[in-house]
């Protein structure tokens, strides 16, 4: 089954990775429960995608064998922190469309690019510190930090960027 941290089922995509193929169950919204049938024997990878983008996905292996055709892998997600704000530039107050937003430490998943008016939003982050890095065309990299959160939790980041010195010519 899957659960998350509330204990009640949230609407997830149950996807299993087994040599080099896959497939994808959705599991039951009333229960959490799911099943991945007819499957190869070795070691397999099931993967949880949740419909919330609030909500962290799940992976764990499992071995399946001949003598052992059937295995109960259950699945706790959590709700992990997000980080929002606006892009702006920082002699204007305007917004800059389009820029990108990074978080470190974490995964390249922990990558956004903001919309035409400047606004972003990074979510499933774990409870943390975070250094927020913001990129935009003609303007200076801006990193901000530390930035710490706890599970759950939102926080509000607005970058202003300073326009960038450059020279060109013929």
């Amino acid at each position: 089954a899957v659960l998350d941290a509330m204990r009640l089922p949230p609407a997830v995509q149950a996807v299993l990775l087994a040599g080099g193929g896959w497939s994808t169950v959705r599991t039951d919204p009333s229960s959490g429960a799911y099943r991945l049938s007819n499957l190869p024997p070795g070691r397999l990878r099931i993967r949880v995608v949740p419909d919330d983008a609030n909500l962290r996905e799940g992976a764990q292996e499992v071995v399946v064998t001949e003598t052992t055709p059937t295995a109960t892998v259950s699945f706790a997600l959590d709700y992990g922190g997000m980080i929002t704000g606006l892009v702006s530039d920082a002699r204007t107050n305007l917004p800059i469309p389009w820029p990108i937003v990074t978080v470190a430490p974490f995964d390249a998943t922990s990558k956004a690019t903001a919309d035409e008016a400047g606004r972003y939003r990074i979510t499933g982050l774990p409870s943390g510190t975070y250094t927020l890095s913001v990129d935009a065309l003609g303007y200076g990299r801006q990193r901000v930090g530390p930035i710490t959160f706890t599970l759950g939790s939102t926080v509000a980041v607005d970058v202003g960027l300073e326009v960038e010195a450059w020279i060109s010519g013929h």
